[in-house]
């Protein structure tokens, strides 16, 4: 605990933020950080016995350093980069909430949250990675593949079967991360993350039938502006204006609200690809109906109750349809 105190007291030295907010805390297993985006404080979550924890999962203890390095600059990089203020933690919120909207799906308050640290995270990282001098984005790409590689097999070994590592949405954000950081294919993060996924495919854990590639290269345009293919061929220089554009406070809204509405559809807890709802909108003055929606289905009254909520319609009715696969229809009065 010393050693890495003396490590977040040496790198905090590069950013204008007091030590004292620096807070360094024991956990059993887990390996994290987070940041109090009104006061700034930074709090440490480090395992008492990391050089074992990082033998029992197979990482050469060598790499504490530099992973440690990544989680304090990571950390960091929300309050230099992104959010950075509490006007741009309202852009960033604001588009996650409307793409919501626009999808007309009830996300809970929890995943709002979970997809704005998503969003930013991507910044933080990026900026932190192309910002710096070379010699730190060495450390930092470094740091980045080993401290996910920690983190996953915590997660799927060590902890409760109800966690989700690698989540659809998770697998986009770190397979896009990687090739932007031009990890290598056949790296022990690349081969873990892959080996992972596939196991999830077969055992029906995946990507409920959702094309990964593409939302891929979907994520990889809103964010840096390129197709995924052609990440792995900027240079430096090119990667660099990614991220000088990222860390402006004007592209958030629209950027955090289209990755928002790719990334919403995806996510496991509120999409159920064999039990969903068709919202049919039907108007009184035309014949023709609007598209259906495909939107999470939590029961009768609740779904209800969730379009009633955006009192948009006369009348709200939930019927049940037997097809191929039982599903749910909301009929909705304009």
């Amino acid at each position: 605990m010393s050693d890495f105190f003396e490590l977040a007291r040496r790198i905090s030295r590069s950013y204008p933020i007091e030590e004292s907010q620096v807070v360094l805390l024991e956990s059993n297993e887990t390996l994290s950080g987070s940041i109090d985006p009104y006061t700034w404080q930074t709090y440490l979550y480090i395992p008492q016995n990391l050089e074992k924890n990082f033998a029992d999962r197979g990482i050469d203890q060598q790499e504490i350093p530099s992973v440690m390095e990544f989680l304090v600059r990571h950390e960091f990089g929300h309050w230099k980069y992104c959010p950075s203020s509490k006007e741009g933690i309202e852009l960033v919120s604001s588009g996650i909430v409307d793409a919501a909207r626009e999808l007309r799906m009830r996300a809970s308050q929890p995943m709002l949250n979970y997809l704005a640290n998503l969003f930013e995270d991507v910044i933080s990282n990026t900026a932190n990675m192309f910002l710096s001098v070379e010699s730190l984005s060495d450390r930092y790409r470094t740091g980045f593949e080993y401290f996910y590689i920690y983190d996953s097999k915590t997660v799927l070994e060590k902890l409760s079967g109800e966690h989700n590592f690698l989540t659809p949405e998770m697998q986009i954000f770190l397979t896009f991360q990687a090739k932007l950081f031009s990890i290598s294919a056949n790296s022990q993060f690349n081969r873990y993350i892959q080996s992972v996924a596939a196991k999830k495919e077969k055992t029906g854990e995946g990507s409920a039938g959702f094309n990964i590639e593409l939302a891929t290269d979907q994520f990889s345009r809103i964010i840096a502006g390129v197709s995924f293919s052609k990440l792995g061929q900027l240079s430096i220089e090119e990667k660099e204006e990614i991220a000088r554009e990222l860390v402006s406070p004007s592209v958030w809204y629209y950027r955090s609200k289209e990755m928002a509405k790719l990334l919403l559809p995806f996510m496991r807890d509120n999409f159920l690809p064999f039990n969903f709802v068709v919202a049919e909108i039907r108007h009184p003055d035309k014949d023709s109906e609007a598209k259906p929606v495909k939107i999470p289905f939590k029961g009768r009254r609740r779904v209800e109750r969730a379009f009633r909520g955006f009192g948009l319609w006369r009348s709200v009715r939930v019927e049940e349809i037997q097809g191929g696969n039982t599903f749910k229809r909301v009929v909705l009065d304009a």
